[in-house]
């Protein structure tokens, strides 16, 4: 009887553990941060429809990234009591691809999430704190000015030119970008008590609007991407910030981090 109690009890721990992990950093995941190449596979003509519905044939040929929380993202400054709270809600996952045409850069978010939030109901909003959001970076390599695309549930969008590094007035850099982008809620939003289950979005951005800039956009060319996720609900006790690239620490403007992006002939 002692031998089966203390199997259970061996049994469990490793359940706890195991589930805890996630919201960490899940073990079959290299822990370093160095950024590995993203591929946008090439999209034929009229492939890929923005309607948040990951359709066969429209994303199949492209490489999945999963984005994982910055190695540095404050766990180890909680309190014991804190620590308890976060170690007992999983890691949320999901997966990025990204393609491209001659008119658009195509990027895929597909994930989990039990309860989707956002408060924020406007284009060209900062929607800062506001909810859940995916985040798209492209910087030229070598350059120190960076892009910046928001996408919510609700299928608003926010762009964002950074002329350089550390640049602070944003509200001065917002443009009417032409920026397009479908969702799939699988569930509801700002429903509180009930259990979604996530949701799916497909963006697609002008390359003519990143040459506005006066850097070329296209197969040759070498620019930095940084694919990002706010993660937000009641059933976190905070948010899961979360990119691929994985980050030393939780700063989206770090672009020596940022992955090489390869344009795939």
């Amino acid at each position: 009887m002692k031998t089966g109690k203390l199997l259970l009890g061996v049994s469990a721990l490793g359940a706890v553990l195991a589930f805890s992990s996630c919201n960490t950093q899940p073990p079959e995941w290299d822990d370093e941060w160095v950024a590995q190449d993203i591929v946008a596979a090439p999209a034929a003509q009229d492939q890929i429809k923005i309607d948040g519905v990951i359709s066969e044939g429209e994303w199949d040929d492209a490489q999945e990234y999963r984005p994982a929380r910055a190695k540095e993202w404050g766990y180890d400054a909680l309190l014991p009591r804190q620590r308890k709270m976060e170690d007992s809600v999983p890691f949320e996952r999901g997966y990025f691809k990204v393609k491209y045409d001659d008119k658009y850069l195509y990027v895929l978010a597909s994930l989990q999430d039990a309860d989707i939030v956002q408060t924020s109901q406007a284009d060209q909003s900062l929607a800062l704190d506001t909810g859940d959001m995916v985040k798209i970076f492209l910087a030229p390599k070598g350059k120190h000015s960076c892009w910046e695309f928001r996408a919510t549930p609700w299928k608003h969008t926010t762009t964002l030119f950074y002329p350089w590094k550390g640049h602070s007035s944003t509200e001065q850099q917002k443009l009417e970008s032409g920026v397009l982008v479908g969702v799939t809620i699988r569930g509801t939003i700002n429903t509180d008590g009930d259990i979604d289950s996530g949701w799916d979005l497909e963006m697609a951005i002008p390359r003519e609007l990143i040459e506005k800039a006066g850097e070329t956009f296209e197969p040759g060319k070498e620019w930095k991407i940084l694919l990002c996720r706010s993660n937000c609900g009641g059933n976190l006790s905070s948010p899961q910030i979360s990119s691929t690239p994985r980050l030393p620490r939780q700063d989206h403007h770090l672009l020596e981090y940022y992955s090489n992006l390869k344009f795939k002939p």
